[in-house]
């Protein structure tokens, strides 16, 4: 039972180390934040692929600002061709 008192304690020490402008409190903010549903967030920290939150209480959750950004930062970027297929077409009339 101590351990588990002593490790709630010791995230919560971490939360407090980090100023407030630096984390992103909750699962609504979070999921705002990467475009993800809270049950694809869950999955992706349960396998290891999502920053794991920071406890602050018994209901209260944050997650470091960096760390959400590292996240982002590592996707991969779609890019688009332009071709002629994705140009609007020219209306009769108009010059070239």
């Amino acid at each position: 039972m101590a351990t588990k008192k002593s490790a709630r304690a010791s995230i919560s020490i971490e939360a407090h180390l980090h100023p407030v402008g630096d984390l992103i409190r909750g699962w609504a903010g979070v999921c705002a934040a990467v475009g993800k549903s809270r049950v694809q967030l869950w999955r992706d920290i349960r396998d290891g692929r999502f920053p794991a939150p920071i406890e602050l209480g018994p209901n209260s959750v944050a997650w470091l600002r960096s760390e959400v950004d590292a996240f982002l930062s590592s996707r991969p970027r779609r890019t688009y061709a332009a071709s002629e297929q994705n140009l609007p077409a020219a209306k009769v009339g108009e010059a070239a």
